[in-house]
């Protein structure tokens, strides 16, 4: 007797199985809004706040190189994961 077996399904079939049409949608619909903030954000430092060349204090500038160590500063604090869950801050006993 011949059994018919499956084939081992790839790793992108089993991603591709693992969402739904709809999630599919609402995923790259999050992905293209942050992606559409990040161009935003970039473009009014690039074409508005950094031709100004706005003082921080007298003797240091506001521009490209303190906005990209501002975001990247940003992006490693959100994907760092925290110690705990809970807060560690006392809270007044009634």
């Amino acid at each position: 007797m011949d059994s018919v077996t499956a084939p081992a399904s790839s790793r992108v079939d089993r991603v591709r199985n693992a969402l739904t049409l709809r999630e599919w949608f609402s995923l790259s619909g999050m992905a293209m809004f942050v992606m559409m903030l990040h161009v935003m954000g970039w473009g009014v430092m690039l074409v508005i706040v950094a031709p100004k060349h706005l003082q921080v204090s007298a003797t240091q500038v506001f521009g490209v190189g303190l906005g990209l160590t501002a975001y990247t500063l940003g992006m490693r604090t959100r994907s760092t994961p925290t110690t705990s869950p809970r807060s560690t801050t006392p809270h007044a006993s009634s």
